[in-house]
C-alpha cells in the first residue's frame, strides 16, 4: 500500500469520498433552503402591504444566487469524487465514476440552463 502526504491511499480515498457526498449534498440542500427562506420573506413582505407594488428584483438575485451556490458546491464535490476515483486501485469501479459525476450534477444542470436561456435570448 502506498502512502502520500495524508497517510495511506485508503483512507484518502475515503476521505476524499466523504467530501465528495458532503459537497454533493450541500449542493443541493443549501441552496434550495436559501431560496425557500428567501421566498418566504417576500411573501411576508408582500402581506403586510396588500396595496403595494413589490418589486421581484430581490427575489430573481436570491435564485440566481441559489444557482451560484450549488455550482460552486457542486464543482467542489466533483473534484473530490474525480480525486477519489483516480486515487483507487486498477480496476477501479465504474459505478464509483458514476457517483462522482452524480455528486457533480448540479453543475452541468445549471450550465445547461444558463446555455438555454443565453442561446434563446440571440
Amino acid at each position: 500500500m502506498t502512502t502520500s502526504l495524508l497517510g495511506p491511499r485508503r483512507g484518502f480515498t475515503l476521505v476524499s469520498r466523504q467530501w465528495s457526498w458532503l459537497f454533493g449534498l450541500a449542493s443541493a440542500a443549501l441552496p434550495a433552503g436559501m431560496f425557500a427562506y428567501y421566498n418566504w420573506q417576500f411573501r411576508q413582505l408582500a402581506a403586510l402591504e396588500p396595496d403595494r407594488y413589490l418589486c421581484g428584483m430581490p427575489l430573481l438575485a436570491a435564485l440566481f444566487l441559489s444557482a451560484l451556490i450549488a455550482a460552486v458546491l457542486s464543482v467542489a464535490a466533483l473534484a473530490f469524487g474525480i480525486r477519489s476515483y483516480f486515487s483507487l486501485a486498477r480496476p477501479r469501479d465504474r459505478a464509483r465514476l458514476a457517483e462522482a459525476i452524480a455528486m457533480g450534477s448540479a453543475v452541468f444542470a445549471i450550465a445547461v440552463a444558463v446555455a438555454v436561456g443565453w442561446l434563446g435570448s440571440h
